[in-house]
């Protein structure tokens, strides 16, 4: 078995070799059947540390290699010099230099280079020279280190903060150079460990502390509760370098009370930041639905066209300024929106309404099925980061929509909230049977479980959508029957044996490359997962490579962070526009062209498969589902819900083994911890105290009269 992945626990011999330990598999870490106890003579490497490993049955190792994207990185830098080709990059760092960048210190392989060079220009001479100089300098540097995980590459990260001091910074400063440089804490405890640090060090303290934190938001929780926060740190503790020291919860109280970006609050520990995000939140929500803003327009005549909840959330949007809209696909929320838009424009006929979403793609549809002008949420705000936090402008609008409310993560809902100014009708829409956002929250979830907010819940599936087979299918996932309704025109399924014949079926069914068709897998890895399957459906003819993957002119590609300078967001598909040495333009789904520099191009990856997160909020005409038995945390009713309802016309769901039984029998519930509910509900109730405590002008001057 050939796996990627890191040693988790170590075990030497009595010559101090390391002869066996416990291996954590990449592919599919959230499940425990991975942790393999593995055996035989390991790289000179410590914990923590990601390596590639060939294993027997019985837990030998074979081969063993430490990983390191440093050949990805070289000919990053190498193509990003004019004249020099991917080709030419190759040959450099495989003939020359033998795929190692510290052989540049060797006169002969300075000439051998040179020799590839002679067709260049002196320039490109020049810099190619420099550029294999820098990295052999650096490679040379951490060639003591690199057992600890650390790369050029993870070095290049660490350079941009700290420029020349990065060296000073690993030394001195462990803890935040490994969390910099996106490495394991334990890694940077066990270097600590050999630089004579002390396992009650303050900074060791703070590591400990931070990678908690940050773990936690990581899984999407805004918080972590007392209990479960000391745990995580003993449980850090006892798989560190130090793993008999334990480390008091007092020491690690007393320190944190010294941090100011992190708080302990009510039972709960969490950074500060976060936790405004929240009670911003809630402050704004109470604000917004302070405004008086009945409407007074008759729709008596229109009620016929909407059935009972959707007239109930009618009356609730014509009375309150702040209104929740619930439902799955196929039970006509937008149809609803529509009708509140009609009441609106009756009451006010030059209204101003504005209507938005979290992508450009689930824009795009709420447009297309609404009739109105559509936009992200990013771009209605001139979102633009300032500081730490984002800042909107105000919203200059009567009423607003804003769809996919699933997807809208704390910090993105705390900027949306902030800039809608009092008086404005706002309708928040979404489907609590939908994934979760992508960023930290569980955002309408918490809306929904307050109940501060008049919300209605559509159940009742509209009749054009009632005979649909997709309709059918989610509802039946929702209940937990995994006895889908089948043909072989609109709901295609296929049981397969192994993860290749899942790509062979994908291979032979799937056009790539068609704007309305679009395949889905849950997972980014494994065989059937998107990176894979993306390598395969690589073009042939020359591209723009960037870390290890290589871009072509139509190319589908979907960005993976967020860049507001830049104008695009984490989520965003679209097209390769053009092609250049070290850049590329992007065509996105609402028709921006976007321009991606040679620093940005690590934000871009190909989309031709994308995750069911990446297509929530999307739809497309013909839909291929790749559903594979790992990992099993990912096989549940919703994301399976979620994949096929992205589908318009036809759906392709291909499963593997059991997954589609295991995905159906699996209750999908939210473990992500906030303090958004307490919040909401907190304001409520301080609201109703003061309005107990509130005494009237008369009451204040017949107190007076009494007095006097």
């Amino acid at each position: 078995m050939y796996a990627r992945g890191k040693i988790i626990r170590i075990y030497r011999n009595h010559n101090g070799e390391i002869t066996s330990g416990i291996f954590l598999t990449e592919s599919t870490q959230e499940d425990a059947s991975t942790k393999l106890r593995v055996k035989g003579v390991l790289p000179d490497i410590v914990p923590g540390v990601h390596i590639w490993a060939d294993i027997d049955d019985d837990g030998n190792i074979k081969k063993t290699k430490l990983l390191s994207n440093d050949v990805f990185y070289i000919k990053e830098r190498l193509t990003k010099i004019k004249g020099i080709s991917g080709k030419k990059a190759d040959r450099i760092i495989n003939e020359c230099l033998k795929g190692e960048v510290k052989n540049y210190k060797k006169e002969e392989k300075k000439e051998e280079v040179l020799g590839l060079l002679k067709s260049n220009t002196k320039a490109a001479k020049e810099t190619v020279k420099n550029t294999l100089a820098e990295l052999a300098e650096i490679d040379d540097w951490i060639c003591p280190y690199k057992k600890y995980g650390i790369s050029c590459e993870s070095v290049e990260k660490l350079r941009i903060s700290y420029s020349d001091n990065w060296r000073e910074k690993i030394l001195k400063d462990t803890y935040t150079a490994f969390m910099l440089m996106g490495l394991d804490f334990v890694a940077a405890d066990y270097l600590f460990k050999g630089l004579h640090g002390s396992f009650l060090d303050e900074k060791r303290i703070k590591g400990i502390i931070h990678t908690v934190l940050h773990e936690n938001e990581d899984k999407g929780s805004t918080a972590i509760d007392e209990k479960t926060f000391y745990s995580n740190c003993e449980w850090i503790v006892k798989n560190s370098a130090w793993p008999r020291s334990p480390v008091s919860p007092y020491i690690i109280l007393a320190v944190l009370s010294q941090l100011q970006t992190v708080y302990t609050e009510d039972g709960y520990f969490g950074y500060v930041k976060t936790a405004n995000y929240e009670k911003s939140i809630a402050w704004n929500v109470r604000r917004l639905m302070d405004a008086d803003t009945e409407i007074s327009a008759d729709f008596t005549k229109e009620e016929e066209k909407f059935n009972k909840c959707q007239r109930e959330f009618l009356h609730l949007f014509k009375k309150n300024s702040l209104t929740l809209l619930l439902g799955r696909g196929g039970t006509g929320k937008t149809y609803t929106i529509s009708g509140a838009i009609k009441l609106m424009k009756k009451e006010k006929p030059d209204a101003v309404i504005k209507l938005c979403a979290p992508t450009a793609r689930a824009a795009g549809v709420l447009k297309e099925a609404s009739g109105e002008m559509s936009s992200t949420i990013h771009v209605l705000l001139g979102l633009k980061p300032y500081g730490d936090e984002l800042v909107g402008n105000e919203i200059q609008a009567d009423m607003l929509v804003v769809d996919e409310m699933s997807m809208v993560d704390t910090e993105l809902f705390c900027a949306l909230l902030k800039s809608i100014k009092a008086g404005t009708k706002v309708i928040l829409a979404g489907d609590p049977n939908q994934l979760e956002s992508v960023g930290h929250g569980s955002v309408l979830r918490d809306l929904i479980e307050a109940q501060v907010i008049p919300s209605v819940e559509l159940k009742q599936i509209m009749r054009q959508a009632a005979g649909s087979k997709i309709i059918k299918n989610c509802e039946k996932i929702l209940k937990g029957d995994a006895n889908l309704d089948s043909d072989e025109k609109t709901f295609i399924i296929r049981q397969t044996i192994t993860p290749e014949e899942m790509v062979m079926y994908l291979k032979s069914e799937y056009t790539p490359g068609l704007d309305n068709c679009q395949a889905i897998s849950i997972t980014k890895k494994g065989k059937a997962g998107t990176i894979a399957i993306n390598k395969m459906f690589e073009k042939e003819e020359s591209g723009l490579v960037a870390h290890g993957e290589k871009f072509c002119k139509d190319d589908k590609v979907v960005f993976t962070r967020n860049n507001y300078d830049d104008g695009y967001c984490n989520g965003d598909t679209g097209r390769v526009a053009t092609v250049s040495k070290d850049e590329l333009t992007v065509r996105t789904t609402d028709e921006k062209l976007v321009e991606v520099k040679e620093g940005n191009l690590a934000d871009l990856t190909h989309a031709e498969v994308i995750t069911v997160h990446k297509s929530q909020g999307s739809e497309y005409d013909n839909v291929f589902i790749l559903l594979p038995d790992k990992p099993k945390s990912l096989l549940n009713r919703n994301i399976v819900n979620t994949a096929i309802s992205r589908a318009k016309k036809t759906v392709h769901l291909v499963y593997l083994g059991d997954a589609l039984k295991m995905a159906a029998a699996n209750t999908y519930k939210s473990d992500r911890e906030t303090r958004l509910v307490s919040m909401l509900k907190n304001f409520e109730k301080a609201e109703e105290k003061e309005d107990e405590n509130s005494v009237s002008l008369e009451e204040i001057i017949e107190e007076e009269k009494k007095k006097s």
